[in-house]
């Protein structure tokens, strides 16, 4: 257990050093999560509007809404949703690029040199820059898809926090610290694999619980269509997060 905290410890100072007092970097990143969040909603609004069409109902959790909205204006507003969230992906994307290269700036300048890490070379420190970009990126994606699930059902929020940490626990002691050509475990799996199938692994669990769910608790299946969708972007960021820990290992470690 005491390597798990050294490495989050030594993450910690790698992010603090390059988003402290950097508004620029931290636009840059919430942008990046905010792309990567609307591009899921993009793919779940059209799988939604079909589940409307062919229901011949209106979906239950319109009772719980604090407006009144009739079914077909609820409809329409879902296919009005579907090009906005793909005009907002894409704008999310340029203003990342935008803000994180504005930031970017100011290290290749010179001016600035690092106060919490130690780095061999000026290019080595611009590199650090964009893996930790999306290191932090994605800890506010996964920040915002746990709040998410949480709204929507809380039991399943506490799972998710639970399996989330034996991942990235795991993959501390047993992937990040290994070098390229180690392999690890019985099928001899290259650490890149070893994140990958793990992480993977999750969403069979998620759909588990969720099946358990629907038959023995009051949650419809718009909601647990979500709450997987929900469950798939957040292991997705937990393995990209993952990846971008590889980098920054080897950068730890020497």
């Amino acid at each position: 257990m005491g390597i798990f905290f050294k490495h989050v410890a030594s993450v910690s100072r790698v992010v603090k050093e390059f988003s402290s007092g950097a508004c620029s970097y931290q636009l840059g990143c919430s942008f990046l999560a905010i792309s990567r969040l609307l591009q899921v909603v993009s793919f779940f609004l059209p799988l939604k509007i079909l589940i409307l069409i062919s229901s011949d109902r209106a979906p239950s959790y319109m009772e719980y809404l604090p407006f009144s909205i009739s079914y077909d204006a609820l409809l329409i507003s879902f296919i009005a949703m579907v090009p906005c969230t793909y005009v907002g992906y894409i704008l999310a994307g340029v203003l990342h690029r935008l803000f994180l290269d504005r930031d970017l700036k100011r290290w290749r300048s010179g001016d600035l040199s690092p106060r919490y890490i130690k780095v061999k070379s000026k290019d080595k420190l611009v590199k650090l820059h964009g893996h930790v970009a999306k290191v932090l990126s994605e800890i506010i994606l996964i920040a915002f898809s746990l709040i998410l699930v949480l709204v929507m059902d809380p039991l399943m929020c506490l799972f998710l926090f639970l399996l989330m940490m034996i991942n990235i626990r795991a993959f501390v002691e047993r992937a990040f610290y290994k070098g390229e050509h180690d392999r690890i475990g019985f099928f001899k799996l290259h650490r890149r694999q070893y994140i990958e199938y793990f992480s993977s692994v999750n969403f069979i669990f998620v759909f588990v619980v969720l099946v358990g769910q629907i038959k023995l608790m009051d949650i419809g299946v718009f909601e647990a269509l979500f709450v997987l969708l929900m469950s798939r972007m957040l292991f997705q960021a937990v393995q990209r997060f993952s990846f971008e820990n590889i980098y920054i290992s080897s950068h730890l470690s020497g």
